[in-house]
C-alpha cells in the first residue's frame, strides 16, 4: 500500500514540475539586419519577361502587407547583351516586352535606394521536340501491391525525342477535353475470374447512362520507370518512383542527357479515363524546365 502511495506522489510531483516550467517568452532580443532585396521570377518562352521585387523583413516584425519595391532600376541581359530596363507595373512587378529564347543565358541586375545591389542569372533550357509518338493497348493490367484490385485496360504511349543538345529536365502532362460525367441508370454485372489470383468477382458496366456534365481535366499518368519523379496524387507532394512501383500523377518529371540515351520512355493512361472523353482524344504535353524550376 505504501509503494502505491509513493508512486502516485512521484507522478503528481513530476506533473507539477512540467506544468510549472511552462513560460511564454516575449521580450527576447533578435539581432537586426538591414533589409535585403527579394527577387522572384519564372521565365516562360511564350510569356513576356516578368519578375517581382520585395524587401525582406525581420522575424519579429509585424506587418500585414508585403513590402514591395516599386522604384528600383532593373536591367535585363541576354547572352551578356543589355536588352533594356524593365518597367515597374505595380505590386513589385517589373516586365519587359521580350520573350525568352531557348538555350539563352539571362542576367538581371537590380539597384534600389536603401538596399545593396543584387544580381541573378540563369539559363533557359534548350529546345525540346518529339521525333516519334507511338501507342498500344495493354490489357488486364494490375495495380501494384494491391491484392484483390480489379484488372484494367490501358493505353501505353511511347515518346522518342530528337537530339536535345544538352542536359534537360523534361515534364509530361495530359489534358482531356470535353470529358463527361456519367450517371449510370441501368447496369449489368458479369461474374469474372481474376487472371492472376483466381478468385471470382463481379465486373459491372452501364447498359444505359446519362451525361450530366462536361469539363476539361488532367488524366492520371502512370509509369513503371524508376527514373521518373512525379507530382503525387495526394496534396501535390513530390514523390520519387521506385523500381517496382507504378508511379502516377498529373505531371511526370525526369532528367535526360544530351545524347538522349534515356529514351524512349513510356507512360500509361487508364482506359477508363479515355472512355470518359467524348472525343476519345488526349493531349500529351511535353516541355523542358531548368533544374531550379
Amino acid at each position: 500500500m505504501k509503494a502505491k502511495t509513493i508512486t502516485v506522489f512521484v507522478l503528481l510531483a513530476m506533473l507539477f514540475y512540467l506544468i510549472s516550467c511552462e513560460k511564454t517568452i516575449s521580450d527576447f532580443e533578435i539581432e537586426q539586419h538591414p533589409p535585403q532585396i527579394v527577387l522572384k521570377g519564372i521565365f516562360y518562352k511564350d510569356s513576356i519577361t516578368t519578375i517581382n521585387l520585395s524587401s525582406s523583413v525581420s522575424v519579429d516584425e509585424s506587418t500585414a502587407k508585403i513590402p514591395f519595391i516599386n522604384d528600383a532600376r532593373v536591367n535585363l541581359y541576354e547572352n551578356e547583351v543589355l536588352l533594356g530596363q524593365m518597367k515597374a507595373t505595380g505590386e513589385g512587378d517589373y516586365s519587359l516586352e521580350h520573350y525568352p529564347l531557348a538555350g539563352a543565358n539571362y542576367r538581371i541586375e537590380v539597384k534600389a535606394n536603401g538596399f545593396d545591389d543584387i544580381h541573378a542569372q540563369m539559363k533557359m533550357p534548350a529546345a525540346f521536340t518529339l521525333e516519334e509518338v507511338t501507342s498500344q493497348t495493354l490489357t488486364d493490367q494490375l495495380e501494384p501491391d494491391c491484392f484483390g484490385c480489379t484488372p484494367y485496360n490501358a493505353m501505353q504511349i511511347t515518346l522518342t525525342p530528337s537530339a536535345t543538345g544538352g542536359e534537360n529536365y523534361v515534364f509530361i502532362s495530359s489534358v482531356f477535353e470535353d470529358v463527361f460525367e456519367i450517371n449510370c441508370i441501368l447496369s449489368q454485372c458479369v461474374a469474372t475470374t481474376h487472371p492472376e489470383y483466381g478468385y471470382e468477382y463481379d465486373s459491372c458496366y452501364c447498359i444505359e447512362a446519362d451525361t450530366f456534365a462536361l469539363n476539361d481535366i488532367s488524366a492520371y499518368l502512370r509509369s513503371k520507370d524508376a527514373r521518373i519523379d512525379f507530382i503525387g496524387a495526394y496534396n501535390n507532394d513530390l514523390w520519387l518512383a521506385e523500381t517496382n512501383y507504378e508511379s502516377y500523377g498529373h505531371e511526370l518529371y525526369f532528367k535526360i542527357n544530351k545524347d538522349a540515351a534515356d529514351w524512349p520512355i513510356s507512360i500509361i493512361l487508364n482506359e477508363y479515363d479515355i472512355y470518359k472523353n467524348e472525343k476519345q482524344e488526349v493531349k500529351v504535353i511535353t516541355g523542358t524546365c531548368s533544374e531550379e524550376a
